[in-house]
């Protein structure tokens, strides 16, 4: 008869280390690549070749922590094994779409604080300007990184490495808690990316329980990225539709309508 192999239990102190053990990674890894740029910048001026290399440095800094990290976890005998593929239908999708557009455009006020404070609380906060960015390499190296290795590598190591692992030893609640809690705060570089990360990771989670299909979860996570992608992209025409818009009922609507977005991709996903 064939051994059943036991693997190590994840527990929610393990989960916390392995999750900051990807953060010293991706940091030390930056620092690293930085401290090589700056020395070589001492004896070139290759302008190109610097921004080729500062954008090689964000973009293998993903691939770098991740990756470690999963030799790391398989020699400590965790339970590593990527998720069965299972296809997604045009339903999955429309669902998906509907949510990820849905939670864009609920998340509005929690970006839009200064200008809301402003508005209805007579505060002066300096108001952020979104500007056109220029075509660069870097630009693609960022682009390639957000909208490709983020959605794959942040759903494996959490909705699919701790959060799975979690489940087997707490109740289905903390499990889901504690996972995206740490989502949350590996976007510790904008505090209110961490407040929409942890909004985003409970959607995603409450998807995929329902779904079963892992993959519902990358694509989601690869619309989300899209979206506030072609906000940057297109943010001049961005900035001109806010300043018409105002923060009248009309804004509050189109926060409304991103709600209802939501509500309704979870409803036709009870359907299906």
């Amino acid at each position: 008869m064939e051994e059943v192999k036991s693997y190590r239990k994840l527990l929610i102190e393990s989960a916390i280390v392995h999750t900051l053990l990807q953060v010293f990674i991706a940091t030390a890894w930056g620092l690293a690549c930085f401290g090589m740029i700056d020395n070589w910048l001492k004896f070139s001026q290759d302008k190109q070749m610097l921004v080729h290399a500062t954008g090689f440095t964000r973009l293998s800094a993903y691939i770098v922590s991740y990756t470690t990290l999963f030799f790391i976890l398989k020699a400590r005998n965790y339970k590593l094994k990527l998720p069965v593929f299972q296809s997604i239908t045009a339903k999955d999708f429309l669902c998906i779409l509907l949510i990820a557009l849905g939670l864009f455009l609920v998340e509005k006020p929690i970006y839009d604080y200064q200008l809301l404070a402003n508005t209805y609380l007579q505060t002066s906060f300096e108001l952020p300007v979104y500007t056109k960015q220029e075509f660069s390499f870097t630009k693609i190296y960022h682009f390639v990184a957000i909208l490709f290795l983020a959605p794959i590598a942040e759903e494996l190591f959490f909705r699919h490495h701790i959060l799975r692992g979690l489940q087997e030893n707490y109740s289905q609640r903390l499990a889901i808690f504690t996972t995206n809690i740490l989502f949350a705060l590996v976007h510790f570089d904008n505090p209110f990316a961490v407040l929409t990360a942890f909004i985003f990771g409970l959607t995603v989670t409450y998807f995929i329980l329902r779904s079963k299909n892992f993959y519902h979860a990358v694509l989601l996570h690869f619309i989300s990225n899209l979206c506030y992608t072609l906000q940057n992209l297109f943010a001049n025409q961005y900035m001109d539709f806010k300043q018409y818009l105002g923060v009248g009922w009309a804004y509050w609507v189109l926060v409304l309508l991103g709600l209802v977005f939501v509500v309704i991709g979870f409803g036709v996903q009870r359907k299906s």
